[in-house]
């Protein structure tokens, strides 16, 4: 309560002077802050929104990989592998890292862990076709599992570093697809004999 009579009173001082000069009296309102993002740059989540749209409608019209139309301003977006519980995803994460991933939530623990396992019995004939390593995730400490491909990369880049990590996400968004295909049927007919 101190500090708050300690501003009244500052501010009671203050528009007697301001009137004796012919001031309007007015609420003190603060001036906008400066834009962090100065004219020609958009906001974060913009770039994100921009950067997913571009690339869910080439992702859609030139590889018929997804029939989602819109995307959103988050890091991140999941594209359906025509399995529940299986997506694919492309996401800017920390540490200026680009991934696209394989992504599994069938939404038990078990259910996660055991059909990750079986996918990774067949890790090397799994990895042998990809040209840059994968990387298993397990994730015994959460729910999902995932199998990623990384890239160094971040949305702030310039226009022609985001057509370049742009070109990668759909590249490797389609191997992924061609090869786990397969791989998640023969999983998944592996946990069914079981």
């Amino acid at each position: 309560m101190v500090a708050y009579d300690k501003w009244d009173k500052v501010l009671k001082a203050l528009k007697p002077e301001r009137l004796s000069q012919g001031a309007e009296l007015k609420n003190d309102v603060p001036p906008p802050r400066p834009d962090p993002h100065p004219s020609g740059s958009s906001s974060r989540a913009e770039r994100y929104r921009s950067y997913f749209q571009g690339l869910i409608d080439e992702l859609r019209e030139q590889h018929d990989f997804t029939g989602r139309r819109t995307g959103q301003a988050q890091n991140n977006h999941y594209f359906s592998s025509g399995i529940r519980g299986i997506s694919y995803t492309a996401k800017f994460g920390r540490n200026h890292k680009v991934y696209a991933s394989l992504y599994i939530d069938f939404g038990t623990y078990a259910e996660n862990k055991n059909f990750f396992d079986v996918l990774k019995e067949r890790e090397s004939e799994i990895t042998g076709q990809f040209d840059i390593p994968l990387k298993w995730e397990r994730g015994d400490e959460t729910r999902h599992s995932a199998i990623r491909l990384i890239r160094d990369g971040d949305i702030n880049a310039d226009e022609s570093e985001l057509a370049t990590i742009k070109e990668w996400h759909i590249a490797y968004l389609l191997k992924l697809k061609a090869v786990f295909t397969p791989e998640i049927e023969r999983a998944r007919e592996t946990l069914q004999s079981q």
